[in-house]
């Protein structure tokens, strides 16, 4: 949700934080579910990354106050491995 129509909606409905348990499965799943995507060849590329652990430590270390930018910067970080280990990027 964006943050002008979040503040209408904080008027009459209690959002709760989410707790660092929780950000840990949803970066979890939306990391599963990216790698899910990701053709086979470039799979075998990246399998060893560390991406999934940079997100967790990250979220351990208080970041993603809002979630709304972690599936987008997991997918973002997928992707710059696969560009990485093709040669396309250093």
């Amino acid at each position: 949700m964006g943050t002008p129509i979040y503040s209408r909606f904080s008027k009459v409905v209690i959002f709760n934080p989410i707790s660092i348990e929780d950000k840990l499965k949803i970066a979890r799943k939306c990391y599963t579910g990216l790698m899910a995507q990701v053709d086979v060849e470039d799979n075998s590329l990246i399998e060893n990354n560390s991406v999934l652990e940079l997100f967790e430590s990250a979220i351990k270390k208080g970041a993603y106050p809002n979630m709304r930018m972690l599936r987008n910067d997991i997918e973002d970080a997928i992707n710059f491995e696969i560009l990485k280990a093709r040669g396309i990027i250093k």
